[in-house]
């Protein structure tokens, strides 16, 4: 017994956990669903609604980057994210009211059932589509509506949106709004639709990013058994994605946006063979 203590003794101090909460730097108040991720690496986390989150590392030198709508990104080592505090955006405010006269969509697209659809894995992940406007659409630049093709296994899954313009290298940068958007996803492999005209949502005129931002909390947890049985947990929903021949789709996942990788030439799924991948999502933008 006391070579296998000494044995498995290492292997405890490889993974310190360290646990904190988010906060509001003006208010004080806990931040929900902030995605930490340790930097450039594939360990990552989520506070959850009471701004309570916890990582596992074993190194204390390791950098911890936050995201949450409506506050600015911020990267702090391990040591100083017990109390982390977010300052909040200033976004730009439309002082205009809608008229809604005029409606445009954008972004059609065809989904079958046997089609490519990601999921989260239970990580803090973000796939965000850009959509560039052209002088056509200068007149109606007010989010309207969003169509989403998901695939769910449970009702009542909740997921995420935010929204960024485009920066200078052409990746997601401020936020647009500093209101959270949470929508409702139901079981099957369907459309989901999104009304997005409450929130005053005013486009740039160059375009913008939709993100789609899962939200790991125990609600969207969805579970099945194979034949051994051994038991699989994963998180809800999942999201479609068609074959393009250009890139429109950026990924969060490290603590940084990163372009979607074209997929390989041998993909299993012919249809998708050395095509980008592009979140299956259109757009209704009004004046």
């Amino acid at each position: 017994m006391k070579i296998i203590f000494f044995l498995l003794f290492p292997l405890m101090a490889l993974a310190q956990k360290t646990t904190g909460i988010v906060r509001d730097s003006l208010t004080g108040k806990p931040v929900q669903y902030a995605s930490i991720w340790i930097q450039n690496e594939d360990n990552s986390a989520m506070a959850d609604s009471l701004g309570q989150f916890s990582v596992r590392t074993s190194n204390p030198d390791k950098t911890l980057v936050f995201s949450a709508t409506g506050y600015e990104t911020k990267s702090v080592r391990l040591a100083q994210a017990r109390n982390l505090v977010l300052t909040p955006i200033s976004p730009t405010e439309n002082t205009e009211k809608p008229k809604r006269t005029q409606k445009i969509e954008i972004g059609d697209y065809h989904i079958r059932n046997s089609d490519l659809t990601y999921g989260s894995h239970g990580r803090p992940w973000m796939l965000a589509r850009k959509f560039i406007l052209g002088p056509q659409q200068q007149s109606t630049r007010v989010l309207d509506k969003l169509e989403l093709y998901t695939d769910c296994h449970n009702n009542n899954m909740k997921c995420a949106l935010r929204f960024f313009a485009i920066d200078a290298n052409g990746n997601p940068g401020r936020e647009l709004t500093n209101q959270q958007v949470i929508f409702r996803v139901d079981r099957g492999r369907d459309d989901t639709e999104i009304d997005l005209s409450k929130y005053g949502i005013v486009v740039p005129e160059d375009g913008f990013f939709i993100a789609v931002s899962w939200l790991i909390i125990d609600q969207n947890i969805k579970r099945w058994y194979d034949k051994r049985p051994m038991q699989y947990k994963d998180y809800d929903p999942g999201v479609g994605a068609m074959a393009s021949e250009v890139n429109s789709t950026w990924e969060y996942k490290f603590g940084k946006w990163t372009p979607m990788a074209k997929l390989p030439e041998d993909y299993a799924m012919r249809t998708y063979r050395g095509k980008y991948p592009e979140v299956a999502m259109k757009i209704t933008l009004s004046n």
